[in-house]
């Protein structure tokens, strides 16, 4: 199953605490709860062209400051890439200290993902294996 890009058209980063991510662009420094979340977009891609803008490009976030926000069990797309490359800077095993595991896209679209490992309640969504999980 194929599932949807993340990409920046935006050649003008006007704002010092911006960054484009597979699940978030960017986080001030604020307390910030982000939990049982997964990213399983393929790839995530801005136009910009410093080492600087580049580096706030994440499988999962793209940019954070301080850290007051806090992660839990929160995945990502191990094959994801971004700008281009499964290796970038801000990748997921570069991101390990916010509690963000890369998964095998098939993986999570399984039953099993979303009811036993980020446990979704089923009294809420409707899952199936193969396909993404919707809203009953």
């Amino acid at each position: 199953m194929h599932h949807g890009n993340v990409i920046s058209n935006n050649n003008v980063m006007s704002n010092a605490n911006s960054g484009i991510g597979g699940f978030v662009g960017a986080i001030p420094n604020i307390a910030v709860n982000i939990q049982s979340c997964a990213a399983l977009n393929n790839t995530v891609t801005t136009v910009m062209t410093t080492a600087a803008q580049i580096g706030k490009t994440g499988k999962f976030l793209g940019y954070r400051m301080g850290t007051a926000s806090v992660f839990t069990n929160n995945y990502a797309n191990s094959g994801m890439s971004t700008n281009g490359t499964s290796n970038a800077a801000n990748s997921v095993t570069n991101l390990a200290n916010l509690n963000i595991t890369g998964y095998d896209n098939n993986a999570m679209l399984t039953t099993s993902f979303f009811t036993s490992i980020i446990v979704w309640d089923t009294g809420i969504w409707n899952i199936t294996d193969g396909l993404l999980p919707t809203l009953k």
